[in-house]
């Protein structure tokens, strides 16, 4: 408050020796001396400069000049221990109730399989280097029935799984996928049970031919083993597949090999379920691009044989379907142990 009266007080100063020096100037009878001009004009100067320093403290400390009051008094103390207590995102702990409590057998069982976690893990391991997937996934999934976070045993029954559908070395089989038919994971299958038949659905959006083999025989013969597997038939044309959105084209691959198109659909035999088997690549030539795009005929289906014979991933499919064929080996046993 003193500071704001210094203030207005020095500011009216300098206004009034300010205000009579002009007059003086503008009078033409009463004109002062220039000496008592320049004393004035030296006054008002140096009353606005102190003004100037006053407003220049004043603003440096005018957070001192807030009033500011202490509420913590008016706080209950229970509540601030409690806003102390209790930090940001920390969540409440609840006591368990005796319903909740592991039941003492199942407590029992999960420490017994503890104890014998490198029996067991041992055991699913030695199961899946001899090839008997089945027994190692059993042991996995009973053990991890009761310990269901166990990251060792989730590895084998991992590995157990994946050798069981692709049987041979896991180091070779997710490589040999990858670098020669990149296309197979977006080539998706579906079994209808009302039809009796699979459907094949190129879900890529480009142009991919499929090494396709079907097995209707018994559970042995239709093994992925290659020491078992002696009953798959494979399409010796292969499977050309279009885009879903691309333009409809009547061709055939072959004088009796399926239709070009985005879906391919295969019948069971007879009463037995038919399994199946698949690789897809992509194909690339342009010629064969070129062909199914133009308007179809029996110049384009001749034009279409002849230009698939210089794209090497339909060169690939006629391969390894003949190979297969004479072995009636599946894709899988073509992967781990090549074509000959």
């Amino acid at each position: 408050m003193a500071t704001a009266v210094l203030v207005i007080t020095l500011l009216t100063l300098a206004a009034s020796l300010a205000s009579w020096l002009f007059s003086q100037w503008l009078a033409r009878k009463a004109r002062v001396s220039p000496a008592a001009l320049a004393v004035g004009g030296g006054g008002a100067v140096l009353l606005i400069a102190s003004v100037a320093f006053v407003m220049v403290a004043a603003s440096t400390g005018w957070r001192q000049l807030i009033p500011v009051e202490d509420f913590s008094a008016t706080l209950e103390p229970k509540a601030a221990r409690s806003t102390d207590a209790w930090p940001a995102k920390q969540q409440p702990v609840v006591a368990e109730s005796p319903s909740q409590q592991e039941d003492p057998a199942v407590a029992a069982e999960r420490l017994r399989m503890s104890a014998r976690k490198e029996e067991r893990l041992a055991s699913a391991a030695s199961h899946l280097e001899r090839s008997e997937y089945r027994q190692a996934i059993e042991i996995a999934r009973e053990y991890l029935a009761v310990q269901p976070r166990d990251d060792d045993m989730l590895s084998i029954l991992a590995r157990s799984l994946f050798a069981a559908q692709h049987p041979g070395p896991a180091s070779i089989m997710p490589a040999a996928i990858v670098a020669e038919w990149q296309a197979t994971d977006c080539v998706t299958s579906t079994r209808t049970a009302d039809s009796a038949r699979w459907m094949l659905d190129n879900g890529c959006g480009r142009v991919v031919a499929v090494l396709f083999a079907s097995c209707s025989s018994r559970e042995a013969s239709c093994s992925t083993n290659a020491l078992l597997s002696e009953g798959w038939s494979y399409q010796p044309m292969g499977i050309l597949m279009t885009a879903a959105n691309d333009k409809p084209v009547p061709l055939r691959l072959g004088d009796g090999g399926p239709l070009v198109a985005p879906i391919f659909t295969i019948r069971d035999a007879g009463k037995e379920p038919r399994r199946i088997r698949y690789l897809a690549c992509d194909v690339t030539a342009p010629g064969v691009l070129q062909v199914l795009r133009e308007p179809s005929g029996e110049s384009s289906q001749e034009r279409l044989a002849a230009e698939l014979r210089a794209d090497a991933c339909y060169a690939q499919v006629l391969a390894w379907s003949s190979s297969g064929q004479r072995r009636g080996a599946s894709p899988q046993a073509l992967l781990r142990d090549g074509i000959d």
